[in-house]
């Protein structure tokens, strides 16, 4: 083990296991049914305008000719919001569960670990032995690499595609 005690190599294995599994938080449930539906609401209000609109469309006078003015810009507008906002919404949704889909992964490779650790403790008392756990524990640890590089390539188009959607909310 080139110096190093087997104990203390599990314990060093151990300790970066678990800073790759710290990666991976418990997300929030990213706002719950109050973002799932705020997309409904903006996408209701643009119905309205535009019921509001077909309903005074036949009158004559300020009051309508503005409205229609109102309606023409706002209706639109009210639509792609609600279109931004849902995608948006679906977007936190989907961070969220693979951020959790993560965090379950690379837990399973921590307590594979450990297992694989306790499996071949009684073994390390030779050379052979040793080797095992050794390579044991870097297949865990190139295992762990493996799940954060996928979730962070994951978290990547998931943040493209949040900033486009906050993108067209500012718009």
């Amino acid at each position: 083990t080139g110096g190093v005690s087997v104990g203390a190599l599990v314990q060093q294995v151990g300790e970066v296991l678990g800073r790759g599994h710290a990666l991976f938080g418990e997300p929030a449930v990213s706002g719950g049914g109050a973002a799932r539906d705020s997309g409904t609401g903006l996408a209701t209000a643009g119905d309205l305008v535009r019921t509001g609109q077909q309903r005074i469309s036949g009158l004559s006078g300020a009051l309508p000719a503005g409205y229609t003015r109102f309606a023409v810009d706002a209706g639109p507008t009210l639509n792609a919001a609600a279109d931004a906002d849902t995608a948006l919404s679906n977007n936190l949704r989907d961070s969220a569960a693979t951020d959790r889909a993560g965090r379950q992964t690379s837990g399973s490779v921590v307590n594979g670990a450990a297992s694989d650790t306790a499996a071949l403790a009684p073994s390390t008392r030779t050379a052979a032995g040793q080797r095992a756990l050794i390579s044991a524990l870097r297949d865990r640890l190139a295992q762990q690499q493996q799940v954060i590089n996928a979730h962070q390539a994951r978290d990547a188009r998931l943040a493209a595609s949040i900033q486009r959607a906050g993108n067209v909310l500012l718009a």
